[in-house]
This record gives C-alpha cells, sequence and structure tokens, in this order.
C-alpha cells in the first residue's frame, strides 16, 4: 500500500529526438491512470503504420490519434459502401447539472481524459460499461455525473430519431428535428399525429418542426432520463 517510484537515467544528452518524446510523455503522464496515455503517446510518435502488415511506420503525430482513428473508421466504412449520418449528434440541454465534480475526481489531466472518453461513446452498452468503470475506481456516482451520464444516454436515443436539439426543463420537453430527416420519414411523422391527436393538452408540434412534450408532473433529476426516453419510444416507428 505504499507509493512506489521509479527513475530512469541516460548516459547523455544526446539521443534521438524519438526517444526524447517519449522520455517527456513518461514525465508527463505519471500519475494514475496514464497508462493508456503513455500507449497513445507512444502509437502517435512511432506511427499506426499498415493495419495488415507488420510496418510500423506512419506520420501520426501530423495529425493526431483522435483524427486518425475517425479518419480510419471512415474510409473503412467507404470500402464497406456504408453511408455516413446525414445528421450529428443530438444537443441535449438540460436545466439540472450535468457535469464530472472536483470533488469526485480530484486529478485535472484525469478528469478531462474521463469527459473526453464518455463524449466519444456510441452506444448505450458501452455508457453503462463505463459507468461501472469509473463507479469502481472513484465511488459511488454523484448525482451531477448521473445526470451527465443519463444526457450522453439521451443523445444517442435521439440522434437515432433524426432530432438536432432536446431541452429539458422542469415542466417541458422540446424538441427540434432535422428538417431532411423528418422529410423523408413518413412513419415518425405519422407517430407524432398520433400522439398530438390523442393527447393535444401533452403534445404540440410547430410548422418549423418543434415539438414539445408538457408532462402532468414536474420534471426533476429523477425522473428526466425515463420521460425523455418515454418521448423517444413514443415516436419511434413500429
Amino acid at each position: 500500500e505504499r507509493k512506489a517510484f521509479v527513475y530512469f537515467t541516460i548516459k547523455s544528452y544526446t539521443i534521438s529526438d524519438i526517444a526524447q518524446k517519449r522520455l517527456k510523455a513518461l514525465q508527463r503522464f505519471s500519475d494514475l491512470g496514464g497508462g493508456f496515455s503513455i500507449a497513445s503517446s507512444d502509437l502517435e510518435i512511432r506511427g499506426a503504420g499498415n493495419i495488415i502488415g507488420g510496418d510500423q511506420s506512419g506520420h501520426l503525430d501530423q495529425i493526431g490519434l483522435e483524427l486518425y482513428s475517425e479518419l480510419l473508421e471512415e474510409a473503412i466504412n467507404d470500402l464497406k459502401g456504408q453511408k455516413k449520418s446525414m445528421v450529428g449528434f443530438a444537443e441535449v440541454n438540460s436545466v439540472f447539472p450535468a457535469f464530472i465534480p472536483t470533488s469526485f475526481i480530484k486529478n485535472n489531466k484525469i478528469r478531462l481524459k474521463t469527459y473526453k472518453k464518455l463524449s466519444n461513446l456510441k452506444t448505450i452498452e458501452s455508457i453503462d460499461n463505463n459507468q461501472e468503470i469509473i463507479s469502481d475506481e472513484f465511488g459511488r456516482i454523484p448525482n451531477e455525473l448521473n445526470n451527465l451520464l443519463n444526457i450522453l444516454r439521451l443523445r444517442l436515443i435521439f440522434t437515432n430519431l433524426g432530432i438536432q436539439n432536446v431541452t429539458i426543463m422542469k415542466k417541458q420537453i422540446k424538441l427540434i428535428f432535422n428538417r431532411e430527416y423528418i422529410s423523408k420519414n413518413n412513419e415518425v411523422i405519422n407517430q407524432i399525429i398520433g400522439l398530438i391527436t390523442e393527447r393535444p393538452n401533452s403534445y404540440k408540434l410547430t410548422q418549423d418542426y418543434h415539438f414539445s412534450y408538457s408532462p402532468k408532473n414536474e420534471v426533476n433529476e429523477g425522473n428526466f432520463y425515463q420521460i425523455s426516453k418515454d418521448i423517444a419510444d413514443n415516436i419511434k416507428p413500429c
């Protein structure tokens, strides 16, 4: 249970540029959780090379690991004939606090890395798995972080329905649809019309595709995720 230290020594300062970069990476990412950062830094230094061969040459450092990964994924999807989604992630705004408290993850680097990792998750399952990992490492998830995780879940749910913006308030939840998506999906329009017909006092739709829901009970931190998910389920084509 005692803290351990390791010292690296070099015979002279006449070392290669790559070696200097690797030593600087070890110095920069010396805190808890720095192993992944060191591995990522090493990959950027040496390059990703040939993904179907043994070569390790490349110029990954010129664009960074994250952008390289995105470009690689896009190229693979193009080869598979998979079209890129015409809409980006839905923007979800809430009146409830949604962040990682500094009292929960005190180290700034780890907290920022956690933000970045969570923002890149693309499935509900991956969000659930990362919530368990964070809980195992740091303890009970605080309300603010739980709100953030639920917002990330809703972002994925509403993105798949062609929604650009979601605003969650205490007395109303507003959705803004992507015009191109909604114009090509009559099933979604029919679902919305059905909801408005059944519950005209709760559901509203304007001509510019602004959809709103006013629940009987006030929206709060404990129910905003389920209420929002229910809305998504109701407008989802059968």
